[in-house]
């Protein structure tokens, strides 16, 4: 597992994401509706990803989705919570 902070930043900005469809990213976009997974970084798709994004609906419905989870569950709080918890049954 192994998710860049650079994704939890721009999910606390509230800004739609763009990713290709490789691994732990394309889960959690796909998964809380936060942007956009295209199936390989080419100039063609990236730009089609970008004119997507130019629809204001389409844009804030996404950056509400990231901006909402990183206040409910992908924070630094909910992740000390998360890893004391651990602890706590390890010990």
């Amino acid at each position: 597992f192994s998710t860049p902070n650079a994704l939890f930043n721009a999910m606390a900005a509230g800004k739609p994401l763009i990713t290709t469809d490789v691994g732990e990213i394309a889960h959690i976009v796909r998964k809380i509706n936060c942007g956009l997974v295209i199936p390989e970084a080419t100039p063609e798709q990236i730009a089609s990803a970008i004119t997507q994004l130019k629809n204001e609906t389409l844009r804030n419905q996404l950056s509400n989705n990231a901006n909402n989870v990183s206040i409910t569950k992908y924070n630094w709080e909910h992740a000390q919570n998360n890893l004391l918890t651990i602890y706590e049954q390890l010990l």
